[in-house]
C-alpha cells in the first residue's frame, strides 16, 4: 500500500452514464420529419337505447422512416371478448407512394390468445385480432378502421376514456360520443379547455371535441401517466360515486362464499396468529404469493370477477379476482373486508364518476390497504400516496378519496453513525436508522424488525456480524432502530490506495435508479414521493490511517431540492455528511433542469469516494 501524507478533494468532471432513450425521434431542423404522423385519428363511443356499447377507432398514419415501416406500424393488435363483444375490421388499407391501394389480404387476420392469459383457461374468452398491414414502404400511408360492440350488461355504463396524444404527431384527434336523447352525460376534459360541440342526430345526444395539431408524447424515462400531463377527456352515464360503488359491491358480495376446501386452508393459515394483525398479514402474504397474478384488465370481462371458490381452485387471477379471494378469506377470519380501487394516475375528475380511470385493486379491512397481488413491506396508504381510492365499503361517508402526499420531511430516511477503521481497512461501530412513512417497511416488520435491519447493514457496510438491534421507536408512521457492527468486510485495495465508495442507503433515491442523463425533458419526470435522504457518519481512523482525497465540497439549492455534501478529515476523524431533499414527486419539464443540477452532483462517482493511504 503507497504511504502518504496529502490531502486533496476530488474535483474531477462528473460521470454520467450514456442512456439511450427509445421511441419518437422528435422534429427538429436537421431532422425535419418524425418516424410517422398521424394524419387524423377518430374514436366513437355510442350507447344504444337496449344497453349495447359501440366504440368504433379510426386512424390514417402516414410512414416515414424505414423503422416505422418495419419495427411499428407492420401490424395492429386489437384485444377484445370473443363471447360478450363482437369485433368488425371495416378498413385495412395501404396506399403506397405511386397510389397503388393495398387492402390487407384474408390471410392478414389472425386471432390469438392474449399472451397475458396463456396458461389461464378462465380468461381465454380475451382474444387479439392481429392485423398485418401489407405494401409497406417509406411514405405510404395505413387506413385502418374498426368497431367492437359489447352485448347489453357488458358494462354498467357508457364510460369514455380518452388522450389526445399518442407517441406519434397527430394532425387531428376528433372524440365522438352518442347517448340516446335525453340520457344524462357527464363529462370533463382534463389538462386543457376544448369543448365540445353539441348536436342531435337521429335520436342521440351528440358530443364531439376535435383538437389540432397535437405533438408526440415523448418516450421519456420515468414519466408519469400521459393522463396526467396530456389533455385527458373522462365522460360517463352513472350519475355519482356511491352508485358506482353500489356497483361493484353488488358484484363482489355474491362472490364471497368459500368451499370446505378454502375453509381448511384458512383454518391452517390461522393456526397460531394470535393478533388481528397477524392474521391480516398472512392471509394477505398467502393470497399474494401462492396464488398467480394474471397481468390482463377486468375491463374486458365487464368488471366481473369469479366467485372466490373459483379462484382458489384454480390458483390464479386478476387483480380484481385475487382481490375477491383475499376479500373472502378476510371475511372467513371474522373480518369485515372491503374492495378499494386505487387509480392509475394522479389525475381523477371528482365529478365524472367513472371506473376507466382505475388499475389496481385492493381490500381495506381496518383502516388498512391490502394488495392481493404484492407481499407488501409498506403500507397501501403509502403506495397510494397521491393517488384518488373508490371504496366499495358499506356506508362510506365519502366513497372517492384523495390519499394524502406528505412532505419531504415526513418521508425520511436517515442514517448515523459512530464508526472505527482500523489498520486493515475493517469497519465497527453503531449505526442509527431513523425512517419516515414512505420508507419505512412497517407491515410485517414489527415481526422481524432484526432480519431487517441486518439486512441494510449488510448492504451499506458489508457487514458480516450485525448485532445488539434495539428498537427504539416504531410508529404507524415512523421507526428508529440501533445496531451494533461486530466486524465489516476489508475495503479492497486498489493501485496501493484503499478506494472507499461511501455507502448508499438502501430503498433510498440511489435505488429508483432515476438517471440525470437527459439534458432536458419534454414530459415531466416521476418520483415516488417527496423525500429527504442523510447519511452522516463520524469514523475514527487507525493512527496509521489518512484519507488522501475527499470528495468536494457541495451546497446547492433550487426550487427542486437542496444537495449537501460534505466531508471533512481532522485528527484521524472522517466527518461525512450526505444528503439530499427532493420537495417535488413530479417535476415539469421546466423545472428539469433544477432537478438535473441536484441529481448531477448527487450521482458524481468522485463525490462519493474517499481515499485511503497508510503513513
Amino acid at each position: 500500500m503507497k504511504k502518504t501524507t496529502m490531502m486533496t478533494r476530488w474535483f474531477f468532471g462528473v460521470g454520467l452514464s450514456v442512456l439511450v432513450v427509445s421511441g419518437v425521434c422528435p422534429a427538429t431542423d436537421t431532422n425535419p420529419l418524425p418516424d410517422a404522423k398521424y394524419e387524423k385519428v377518430v374514436r366513437e363511443y355510442t350507447l344504444l337505447q337496449d344497453g349495447r356499447v359501440q366504440f368504433r377507432s379510426e386512424h390514417r398514419v402516414h410512414l416515414y422512416t424505414p423503422w416505422a415501416v418495419s419495427r411499428h406500424f407492420g401490424e395492429t393488435f386489437i384485444p377484445y371478448n370473443v363471447k360478450r363483444q363482437t369485433l368488425n375490421v371495416e378498413k385495412s388499407v395501404t396506399t403506397m407512394v405511386d397510389g397503388t391501394q393495398v387492402p390487407s389480404p384474408e390471410n392478414a387476420y389472425n386471432e390469438v390468445l392474449v399472451r397475458a392469459v396463456d396458461g389461464a383457461p378462465a380468461y381465454t374468452d380475451l382474444k387479439e385480432m392481429v392485423v398485418s398491414h401489407t405494401g409497406l414502404e417509406k411514405g405510404c400511408v395505413v387506413d385502418l378502421a374498426y368497431s367492437i360492440e359489447s352485448e347489453p350488461g357488458f358494462y354498467p355504463y357508457l364510460m369514455v376514456d380518452e388522450v389526445f396524444g399518442l407517441l406519434d404527431p397527430v394532425g387531428t384527434m376528433e372524440v365522438v360520443v352518442r347517448v340516446p336523447q335525453g340520457t344524462a352525460f357527464s363529462y370533463t376534459l382534463l389538462n386543457g379547455n376544448v369543448h365540445p360541440e353539441v348536436a342531435s342526430e337521429a335520436g342521440f345526444d351528440v358530443y364531439t371535441w376535435t383538437v389540432n395539431g397535437i405533438p408526440a408524447i415523448a418516450d421519456e424515462p420515468n414519466r408519469p401517466p400521459s393522463e396526467d400531463f396530456t389533455a385527458h377527456l373522462v365522460g360517463t352515464t352513472c350519475d355519482s360515486w356511491e352508485a358506482l360503488a353500489g356497483f361493484l359491491r353488488g358484484c363482489v358480495e355474491s362472490k364471497l362464499a368459500m368451499d370446505e376446501q378454502m375453509e381448511r386452508t384458512l383454518a391452517d393459515l390461522l393456526s397460531g396468529c394470535k393478533t388481528r394483525e397477524g392474521k391480516v398479514f398472512r392471509v394477505q402474504e398467502w393470497v399474494a404469493q401462492t396464488v398467480e397474478t394474471v397481468d390482463c384488465d377486468p375491463q374486458f370481462f365487464g368488471y366481473e370477477g369469479l366467485p372466490a371458490s373459483v379462484v382458489f381452485e384454480n390458483n390464479y387471477g386478476h387483480g380484481l379476482d385475487k382481490a375477491i379471494l383475499l376479500a373472502a378469506m378476510l371475511k372467513g377470519a371474522g373480518l369485515e373486508p372491503a374492495l378499494v380501487l386505487g387509480s392509475r394516475s394522479e389525475s381523477v375528475s371528482p365529478s365524472v364518476p367513472s371506473l376507466t380511470p382505475f388499475s389496481t385493486y385492493w381490500v381495506a379491512v381496518g383502516g388498512m390497504l391490502l394488495d392481493p397481488c404484492t407481499k407488501m413491506s409498506t403500507p397501501g396508504q403509502t403506495v397510494l400516496a397521491g393517488h384518488t381510492i373508490l371504496t366499495t365499503a358499506k356506508g362510506a361517508e365519502k366513497p372517492l378519496e384523495k390519499v394524502k402526499m406528505h412532505c419531504q420531511n415526513g418521508n425520511h430516511l436517515v442514517v448515523t453513525g459512530m464508526l472505527t477503521l482500523d489498520d486493515k481497512m475493517v469497519l465497527s461501530g453503531r449505526v442509527r436508522l431513523k425512517a419516515g412513512r414512505y420508507f419505512l417497511p412497517s407491515y410485517g416488520m414489527k415481526d422481524d424488525t432484526g432480519s431487517l435491519i441486518k439486512n441494510k447493514m449488510r448492504t451499506m457496510f458489508g457487514a458480516e456480524d450485525v448485532g445488539e438491534i434495539n428498537v427504539v421507536g416504531f410508529e404507524d408512521d415512523a421507526g428508529e432502530f440501533t445496531a451494533k457492527l461486530g466486524k465489516t468486510k476489508s475495503l479492497g485495495e486498489k493501485h496501493g490506495y484503499v478506494m472507499w465508495d461511501l455507502p448508499t442507503v438502501p430503498g433510498a433515491f440511489d435505488d429508483l435508479r432515476i438517471s440525470a442523463a437527459l439534458r432536458e425533458r419534454q414530459t415531466p419526470l416521476y418520483v415516488p414521493t417527496p423525500m429527504t435522504e442523510t447519511l452522516d457518519l463520524d469514523v475514527t481512523l487507525a493512527s496509521n490511517v489518512v484519507a488522501v482525497a475527499i470528495p468536494p465540497q457541495v451546497d446547492v439549492k433550487n426550487a427542486v431540492g437542496e444537495v449537501t455534501i460534505d466531508v471533512m478529515y481532522e485528527k484521524n476523524t472522517l466527518k461525512i455528511l450526505r444528503r439530499l431533499i427532493l420537495k417535488q414527486h413530479v417535476i415539469p419539464p421546466e423545472a428539469y433542469p433544477a432537478f438535473r443540477e441536484l441529481i448531477v452532483q448527487w450521482q458524481a462517482p468522485d463525490s462519493r469516494r474517499v481515499v485511503l493511504g497508510v503513513k
